[in-house]
């Protein structure tokens, strides 16, 4: 029960954000060895919080279960479906470019649109992605432009970077 609960979010059974980050320093180690592409979709600015405020805990819970429906829904078995933090989640592609990821959203998108739950709640998420080579080769250019989900400043992306590595040297033994 113990390694289920740090493995998979608690409300959810979505990984969680430490499987998730051990997922990514595993995807960034393989994929340039191997020459594959790997993308990263993020969902957020779904605005949970403030409905959790005004229609009740219950109600808000079970609009994350929707999302999450919808995500697992649609992503490959062999994707990383995780809840982030309370309000955001992230998908990890391995094998899949930017056609493949874009293709994703765009499904993930449709999907929560016409759910009866979501649309007359009014979530409306936004989607982020990036693709290993194709937005960046370091980790810096490749999450440069979603490095907000890792951090809230300078120092917490350092810090996620840092446990990104440790994940990396943890299931590998080398660093990114």
């Amino acid at each position: 029960r113990a390694l289920a609960q740090a493995i998979c979010d608690d409300l959810t059974g979505l990984k969680s954000r430490e499987f998730f980050l051990q997922a990514l320093a595993a995807e960034w180690h393989r994929s340039p060895r191997l020459g594959q592409a790997f993308a990263l979709v993020i969902v957020e600015g779904l605005g949970l919080g403030q409905l959790a405020e005004r229609l009740g805990r219950v109600e808000a819970e079970r609009i994350v279960l929707a999302i999450a429906g919808v995500l697992t829904r649609h992503a490959r078995k062999s994707s990383v479906v995780a809840r982030y933090e309370p309000e955001r989640f992230c998908i990890l592609l391995p094998d899949a470019g930017v056609a493949e990821a874009e293709g994703l959203v765009a499904r993930l998108r449709d999907s929560m649109h016409v759910d009866r739950l979501l649309s007359s709640r009014g979530v409306s998420p936004q989607f982020r992605l990036v693709s290993f080579p194709t937005h960046g080769v370091t980790m810096e250019e490749l999450l440069g432009p979603v490095s907000h989900v890792f951090s809230t400043g300078p120092e917490i992306y350092s810090h996620y970077r840092g446990l990104i590595e440790e994940a990396a040297k943890a299931v590998n033994g080398s660093t990114l």
